[in-house]
């Protein structure tokens, strides 16, 4: 549950905390859209919309022991509900408007697909998101949103990932004044090929742009070496 109560609830305050497991999704995988689907099963009497809103949570929390005061057993957040800037990233990820029973999609952003990617890439940072109502402070914005335990698996809360895997490099030679490769390509993805003369400094230089390509395949490249250079590094990136 999250949002704002009726009187006979004393006018209380509810908030969520919602966490994925990311760990079926490929390892180096570059996250490119993400879309967080909540069902609401019950809402008050006379019900006015509100905005809710996911903020990236920054500590560790369980889901038997977080409360509104405490994060873990005997740990409190650093502010109570959490929205204290240690606690929860600002401003939020996300958010959508939800008005009365049905399905809710929070559309994907810049910032949702970053809270992914950088959970993909450091699984010890994943502590989820905090769903609140930005109009918490309005009586009976509260909505009761399914959760991992409900009985009709397609009311659960699911997280959408489109993502794309970092392209493999492959049999990188040198030919002739160049250097040549191969790398791994994914059918309608764009790829950038960037290279520089040193292993740790001096800025990537873009190269040329090759896809979106028909189909996935091995693409073989060959990049020339700058004058008067002796080494070149390459990076292939997706974009």
């Amino acid at each position: 549950m999250a949002g704002g109560l009726g009187s006979n609830a004393g006018n209380e305050t509810r908030r969520g905390l919602l966490k994925f497991d990311l760990s079926t999704l490929p390892a180096g995988s570059v996250v490119t859209r993400v879309e967080l689907q909540l069902q609401v099963v019950m809402v008050p009497l006379s019900p006015p919309d509100s905005i809710f809103e996911v903020r990236r949570v920054l500590v560790p929390w369980q889901e038997n022991q977080a409360t509104w005061n405490t994060r873990l057993s005997q740990i409190p957040w650093n502010a109570p509900g959490a929205l204290n800037p240690s606690d929860t990233a600002q401003p939020a990820s996300s958010s959508v408007v939800v008005s009365g029973l049905g399905t809710y999609t929070i559309p994907s952003s810049p910032q949702l697909v970053a809270d992914v990617q950088g959970w993909l890439d450091n699984p010890a940072g994943n502590h989820g998101w905090l769903l609140r109502s930005q109009s918490e402070n309005v009586l009976r914005t509260a909505r009761h949103f399914a959760s991992r335990e409900a009985l009709d698996p397609a009311t659960r809360p699911r997280l959408r990932v489109t993502y794309v895997t970092r392209p493999l490099l492959a049999g990188v030679e040198r030919e002739g004044d160049g250097v040549a490769f191969e790398f791994s390509a994914e059918a309608g993805v764009s790829y950038r090929i960037e290279t520089r003369t040193s292993l740790v400094t001096g800025n990537w230089e873009l190269r040329r742009r090759v896809g979106p390509l028909a189909e996935t395949r091995m693409e073989r490249a060959v990049e020339p070496l700058p004058t008067g250079s002796q080494s070149l590094f390459v990076r292939v990136v997706a974009e």
